[in-house]
């Protein structure tokens, strides 16, 4: 899963870093608290995150943790300002892509994918979760 914050460069130019980077982390504390101990997850740059989730057996169990992952964020409201009581509510978009170790496709070639997936999520709006495999010659990907 390549997970990206909807509109993240909005919050640093409307608040700062500091209210980002709580964005990051509740984002991240989302992410763990939906993914076996076994699974593994990085933050690749700016707002997006890589989980590779190993501990499972189906693609529709990788589909449903994401969208889960959506919808556990979208329903968060994260204190941004404690003497205001400032909340801030985000959403993110998840590219998916299935690497199957048969396969002719690399590892580096299926992380690709699933960048393309994720760009391909926000371009059809927010909390869309996209799969690689259903990219078709419809598809539109923009990634300027």
């Amino acid at each position: 899963l390549m997970i990206g914050i909807d509109h993240f460069k909005a919050v640093i130019d409307e608040f700062d870093y500091d209210v980002g980077d709580k964005v990051l982390i509740e984002l991240a504390k989302i992410i763990h608290s939906n993914i076996d101990e076994f699974d593994m997850v990085g933050r690749l740059n700016g707002d997006e995150f890589l989980v590779s989730i190993l501990n499972n057996t189906s693609e529709y169990q990788a589909e449903e943790l994401a969208k889960r992952i959506i919808y556990d964020f979208a329903e968060l409201s994260i204190l941004i300002n404690e003497e205001k009581n400032l909340r801030l509510k985000k959403t993110i978009c998840i590219g998916f892509e299935v690497y199957k170790t048969n396969s002719n496709i690399s590892i580096t070639e299926c992380i690709k994918n699933t960048d393309i997936a994720l760009y391909e999520a926000k371009n059809k709006g927010r909390s869309q979760l996209f799969k690689f495999s259903d990219l078709s010659a419809e598809d539109n990907i923009d990634l300027f």
